[in-house]
């Protein structure tokens, strides 16, 4: 993303082959060319992660074994022009 920047700074664009981003921020979507981003329900898995922390610290506070478990989180990719291919 910094190159890009850079060289529309220079006053050339420079197109790579595919940039994708995490998030979808507001402003992906405003970039020359649109970001295409991966989104991710970031207030979901903060909530899990702190539930996980609450219930390891407890069981840590009590010398119980804390058993970790792998929490799945669904994703959507939404395609923009930084991924399409160029004609």
């Amino acid at each position: 993303l910094l190159s890009m920047c850079m060289a529309r700074i220079s006053s050339f664009m420079v197109m790579p082959s595919m940039i994708v981003g995490f998030g979808n921020w507001l402003l992906t979507e405003k970039l020359t060319p649109s970001l295409t981003t991966i989104e991710q329900p970031g207030v979901l898995i903060g909530e899990k992660c702190f539930e996980l922390f609450i219930k390891e610290t407890n069981a840590k506070s009590k010398n119980i074994e804390f058993e970790y478990i792998k929490e799945v989180v669904t994703a959507k990719l939404i395609k923009r022009r930084s991924s399409k291919k160029k004609i």
